[in-house]
């Protein structure tokens, strides 16, 4: 009786760690993830066609964490294709990546090298569409120092970008063409949070002949404003202000978030927009879409959103299983209802290898990953 508790236990472990997560359990060597289209039906497409949106690539990074947040919240789904190498040698790990078009030919190459758990390398060793030379960022007594080099095909001409961190934070990133100074972006932080980021120009904006302006180079340059990010104090990011610089050099709030929180989750964001007042001839700024969130037993159970008019134009409802897996959502977006499930399978070593998304009864996509162990 006891021998059976005991295998009850473990089958129960077991099950309960078969959750989604983006860490691989065990030692791989090896990944290759991606998505398959099941039907015609594949990522949308609005100005022109690419692979991975009409913003075409954006990095690696972002274009794994769009992909998972498109994935799990709407109808549809966004790109994603790469393979990953993991070599050890002592103490070091290397990771390198490739990513690929559709046709799965090459786009961008991507590595990353740690010691004893800490990152010391990245680099980007090349790229089909950004036309980069080289990424390359050292760390070193926790102060890394960045050089990223770009050339354009069609000209000698050439970009780089200097990093300058201090204690691990990114306080300053220069920019030059051709070597010569353009602008400095400047990162003020509190204790933990980064609360400002601001432009130093060498340019401002002056009057040239024939009563047009310009953004001319200028011994004094003048400073943009970019954004300002308020904390409370649980360090939850509660409000954070966009700016924009006028044609007269000063700098105006263009748009503005506020976030409120209930034992540090998030339960509204209030979007405000600069919008054109015609009854006092100006700009101003006024109330966007605003999302309410709500919880139950931790897990997000529903989020919805309102118009500036406080009509629901977006809801979306959310169900798990047994191990708080989303297993299907209810969205709604203007007057289409969809109701997306999804079926997972995972590998001995209980890393998700598969989910289907089937949108309306029908599966239409698929996330793939093939894991190889050492």
């Amino acid at each position: 009786m006891k021998y059976l508790f005991s295998i009850f236990i473990l089958i129960s472990f077991c099950v309960k760690s078969q959750k989604f997560q983006d860490t691989i359990i065990g030692n791989p060597k090896y990944v290759r993830e991606y998505v398959s289209f099941l039907t015609e039906k594949q990522n949308p497409q609005f100005l022109y066609n690419s692979d991975y949106g009409h913003e075409g690539f954006l990095g690696n990074e972002f274009t794994k964490k769009e992909f998972k947040e498109i994935w799990f919240n709407y109808d549809f789904v966004y790109y994603i294709n790469y393979e990953k190498f993991y070599k050890k040698k002592n103490n070091s790990l290397l990771i390198k990546e490739n990513w690929f078009y559709k046709d799965h030919s090459f786009l961008a190459s991507f590595s990353k090298e740690f010691y004893n758990g800490k990152l010391t390398k990245l680099v980007l060793d090349s790229s089909a569409v950004n036309r980069y030379k080289t990424i390359f960022i050292n760390y070193k007594n926790r102060n890394p120092k960045q050089i990223r080099l770009m050339k354009f095909s069609k000209t000698k001409d050439y970009n780089t970008r200097k990093y300058f961190f201090k204690k691990n934070q990114l306080k300053k990133i220069s920019r030059y063409v051709n070597g010569r100074k353009q602008y400095d972006s400047v990162f003020v932080y509190d204790k933990k949070n980064l609360v400002e980021e601001y432009v130093l120009h060498k340019r401002k904006w002056k009057n040239i002949d024939n009563n047009q302006r310009c953004f001319c180079e200028d011994p004094v340059g003048v400073k943009e404003m970019i954004k300002k990010n308020y904390f409370d104090e649980k360090n939850n990011l509660i409000k954070v202000e966009n700016y924009k610089l006028s044609e007269d050099n000063t700098n105006y709030l263009n748009s503005k978030v506020e976030y409120k929180y209930d034992d540090n989750k998030l339960i509204s964001k209030q979007d405000f927009w600069r919008d054109w007042n015609s009854a006092l001839n100006k700009t101003e700024l006024k109330k966007g879409t605003k999302t309410i969130y709500e919880y139950k037993f931790g897990k997000l159970l529903k989020k919805q959103s309102y118009t500036d008019n406080k009509s629901l134009n977006m809801s979306t409802t959310y169900y798990y299983d047994d191990n708080d897996n989303i297993s299907k959502i209810e969205f709604f977006d203007n007057e289409n209802c969809f109701e997306v499930t999804f079926r997972y399978r995972f590998d001995e070593n209980n890393n998700w290898i598969e989910i289907i998304k089937n949108v309306n009864g029908k599966d239409l996509y698929m996330w793939k990953r093939e894991i190889e162990y050492h």
